[in-house]
């Protein structure tokens, strides 16, 4: 049996500042339907804006961060795989971790966890505007958030040759 406990980091605050989903005419054939749940997403260029700052810098124990994540599907002409929908969201969350967590990990902590929170968020959000659409359902594919300072120079390259791939910036 799985054992629930409450999560040291706690999401206390979460705002869409842009929600722009449009479905993609390029892709409608009337004789052959596309369905967005059957769609694979490999080779979507998937643009994406991420910011993270402590809110309380005056505190030694500092445990108040705020993190903005901005996700695009841009389906510009001639990069990557056009997608069913153009996407264009932005959010921002707070979030609170606990004074257990060590302090030279805790921003590590809620820039990997906190942006999947936010995905999370997003991805529900992509799937409930887009389930009356002429394309159907889609749902984001599920992202790995890596921290900067915890990547070897191999996972550096190897993630920043995925993030060229996706990325449209």
């Amino acid at each position: 049996m799985i054992q629930i406990t409450s999560s040291p980091l706690q999401m206390k605050q979460l705002t869409f500042t842009k929600v722009y989903i449009e479905a993609n005419p390029d892709l409608y054939k009337e004789d052959d339907p596309l369905k967005a749940p059957e769609y694979d997403l490999e080779g979507v260029n998937i643009g994406h804006k991420f910011r993270s700052e402590c809110l309380d810098t005056d505190s030694k124990e500092p445990q108040l961060y705020y993190l903005e994540l901005c996700l695009a599907l841009p389906n510009k002409k001639g990069i990557g795989t056009p997608s069913p929908y153009f996407i264009d969201l932005c959010a921002h969350a707070v979030f609170e971790i606990d004074e257990s967590c060590p302090l030279e990990l805790r921003k590590s902590i809620v820039d990997v966890n906190g942006a999947s929170m936010i995905l999370g968020a997003m991805r529900e959000v992509i799937t409930q505007n887009t389930a009356r659409s002429v394309y159907g359902p889609l749902t984001l594919p599920t992202l790995r958030f890596l921290p900067e300072d915890n990547q070897t120079e191999e996972k550096k390259s190897k993630s920043q040759a995925t993030t060229k791939k996706i990325n449209n910036k």
